[in-house]
């Protein structure tokens, strides 16, 4: 009687986690516990997960107002800020909104978020006109119009289970990248010519350095290093520590993209169209590549290949050691504007509202999935999903319905990237003087 009854308490056991399972099922592989900078890394991968091996729309919601920069993706959350000052955080599962928070302003870059605090910059900017009396003999005692420009930005950091705000402060400029957090620190590039770093916990200013030049793309923190580019042409890379100017490299061009660092290498490109490998260390110049096009976005290095979307609408594979071009894309119809990168996969959104997913060792599309209007997706990668906002204030999960994944579930390690050629040849190092 007693084994009877033992096995029927064991099969009562076995039939209710049956019931669990198919009532509920387990919870999709977790986002990253925090999101620090562009990209979610010095590496602008785009975040952590896997790629659905067959598309398929989970959900979507809208906005009040249109989206121009990828969603920040922690945990079961979601933060992304719109272009009408409006930051919200929606649960990923559902994408129903958990909370807002009203700006004025709007939001030129993603949020960042050390897993507890979210922090977002929203910039503001008036112009208006006004009537003054002119001065001289000359003047006919007449009137003149004067055109007045107001511009400003507000960091603000919220806690992230309820939004909550802790702690705002202002800087008298425009902000369009995205800030850094890095060792309890937060970076701030600005286009007044400064670069902002502040005590993340509390929002006190801990130093400043101004460049030659406005700041216009996002702040990199790789190894204690916070790397900038300017418009006046500087690669700028200060220490995190308190700001100590450890070196800067020279070219002829703007910087309108963020550099990406990873492994001792910093990648970066201006609008001469070449692509430039420094060391990390000591900014010394590795390799340099004429790509003949300039880049659109950011540079994503994926292991030992370093991927860019070109403005001949190419996407292009490179060695991260020599420069050496792997492969590249057909020209598509319209420019490839967003890349992020799980295991051997790469995903790309372009201006015809179409995702896309290819092969990292070839360049070979395995699929594309039109996510309706022609507004480009800025990607995300969590769990088994892509998650991508559009400025037509749509913001989008695309998942996989029990089809396989592609990609791996969890990152195979990789060996510290080699700066040297494949052939074994080491290129003298170079560097350009002020």
């Amino acid at each position: 009687m007693a084994f009877k009854a033992l096995k029927n308490m064991w099969l009562n056991t076995l039939i209710t986690a049956g019931l669990l399972v198919l009532f509920f099922p387990p919870a999709s592989r977790p986002a990253p516990r925090e999101w620090m900078q562009q990209g979610g890394n010095s590496a602008h991968t785009g975040g952590e997960g896997v790629v659905p091996g067959t598309p398929f729309l989970t959900w979507k919601t809208r906005a009040r107002d249109a989206f121009f920069a990828a969603p920040a993706l922690v945990g079961e959350h979601i933060l992304l800020g719109d272009a009408g000052g409006n930051l919200n955080c929606y649960r990923r599962r559902s994408g129903r909104r958990s909370w807002g928070r009203h700006g004025s302003g709007y939001y030129a870059g993603s949020p960042v978020c050390d897993g507890e605090r979210a922090y977002a910059a929203c910039t503001r900017r008036d112009q208006w006109e006004e009537t003054s009396s002119a001065g001289g003999i000359f003047s006919g005692q007449g009137t003149q119009s004067v055109t007045m420009v107001s511009e400003k930005t507000t960091l603000g950091c919220y806690r992230l289970a309820d939004g909550m705000k802790l702690w705002t402060r202002r800087f008298p400029g425009l902000v369009h990248g995205t800030p850094a957090l890095g060792e309890g620190r937060l970076v701030l590039a600005c286009q007044d010519f400064k670069t902002y770093c502040l005590d993340s916990l509390h929002g006190r200013q801990l130093w400043e350095v101004k460049a030659e030049g406005p700041l216009e793309s996002s702040p990199v923190i790789d190894s204690g290093r916070v790397l900038v580019g300017s418009l006046a042409g500087k690669l700028y890379c200060l220490s995190l520590r308190d700001g100590e100017l450890l070196w800067r490299y020279r070219v002829d061009s703007p910087i309108r993209v963020a550099p990406a660092a990873s492994r001792g290498g910093v990648f970066f490109a201006a609008l001469d169209g070449r692509l430039r490998c420094l060391a990390l260390s000591t900014g010394d110049l590795i390799w340099e590549k004429d790509l003949g096009h300039i880049l659109v976005t950011s540079p994503v290095i994926a292991g030992t290949t370093i991927v860019v979307a070109c403005s001949d609408a190419t996407v292009r594979a490179l060695h991260g050691g020599t420069g050496e071009e792997l492969w590249r894309t057909k020209p598509a119809r319209e420019l490839i504007r967003s890349l992020a990168v799980s295991g051997q996969v790469l995903v790309t959104g372009s201006e015809e509202g179409k995702l896309a997913a290819r092969s990292l060792e070839n360049g070979e599309q395995i699929w594309e999935y039109q996510l309706g209007r022609n507004d480009t997706p800025l990607i995300s990668l969590a769990g088994e999903e892509i998650y991508a906002s559009s400025p037509d204030r749509a913001l989008y999960c695309i998942g996989s319905e029990k089809k396989p994944l592609l990609g791996r579930r969890d990152p195979a390690p990789v060996s510290r990237l080699s700066l040297e050629p494949a052939r074994g040849e080491v290129p003298a190092a170079r560097r350009k003087k002020e």
